[in-house]
């Protein structure tokens, strides 16, 4: 998914898989994926700072987003997959949250 206010789309990743014919025994290679905050997560980073910002800056709960998503974007995002979803973000970025703050304070 990406954010692009007010609208969301599905992002569909395309990766080419080639085969060597000749002298590489046969050997596949496929693209490698995207690098990503959440390698595991099907979010792209824009909707993750949407929902970031939201909960944190606009002090919105869980639930009244999980509504948006349905009602805007038309897809479920559940509250209890948002809670960890922003965990595993904070748990992502604190190496860059502690440059920020030693380069601001120190």
């Amino acid at each position: 998914m990406n954010y692009i206010p007010p609208v969301y789309e599905v992002i569909v990743e395309l990766r080419e898989k080639v085969a060597c014919p000749k002298g590489c025994a046969g050997q596949i290679v496929i693209t490698p994926k995207p690098k990503h905050i959440l390698p595991k997560n099907k979010f792209t980073e824009s909707v993750l700072a949407q929902l970031i910002t939201s909960k944190l800056d606009d002090r919105q709960p869980f639930y009244h987003l999980e509504k948006q998503f349905e009602t805007l974007a038309g897809f479920s995002f559940p509250r209890q997959t948002m809670a960890p979803t922003v965990i595993d973000c904070a748990t992502s970025l604190q190496p860059l949250i502690n440059l920020l703050k030693d380069g601001v304070i120190g």
